[in-house]
């Protein structure tokens, strides 16, 4: 359904603020048990942050938890290598890692508060196989002898 007021945006990132009752100590879940990288702290004490995995980026905020809010899903690169760091870093695994009928690879964990956080990855093996024909196309070369 589409909306013909509504002015055509593209959007190349989404924010998620998540709240949590203590930021220090989601920051060092996020970072050390997920493998997300710091990127900022706001505040003095600080009471919010942004933590990143690659291009994405997600905030924290210290505030009361809310964890049957939804969900967050990252779409990765390479689901099982996460999912395998994941697991090494003891994070509580709440639906495995298997390929899904929608053409994802994906499993999900909870956080310290409880937020359900979903990794995945594309898998482009899913539908009906495309026939590919082959067409022979003539092409010239010609070979230039610099004197």
């Amino acid at each position: 359904m589409t909306n013909p007021t509504a002015p055509v945006v593209e959007c190349e990132k989404m924010h998620v603020t998540l709240p949590v009752n203590n930021l220090t100590t989601a920051i060092e879940f996020y970072v050390t048990k997920l493998g997300f990288q710091l990127g900022f702290l706001w505040g003095e004490p600080a009471w919010f942050a942004g933590i990143t995995l690659g291009e994405v980026e997600i905030f924290l905020k210290e505030d009361t938890a809310a964890p049957n809010a939804g969900a967050v899903v990252f779409m990765v690169g390479d689901a099982d290598a996460l999912y395998t760091f994941h697991l090494a870093n003891g994070v509580e695994v709440v639906e495995p890692i298997a390929d899904r009928e929608y053409g994802i690879r994906d499993y999900a964990v909870k956080d310290l508060y409880g937020y359900r956080l979903v990794f995945g990855q594309h898998i482009y093996t899913v539908g009906p196989k495309i026939k590919i024909e082959r067409v022979d196309v003539p092409v010239r070369l010609e070979k230039r002898l610099a004197g």
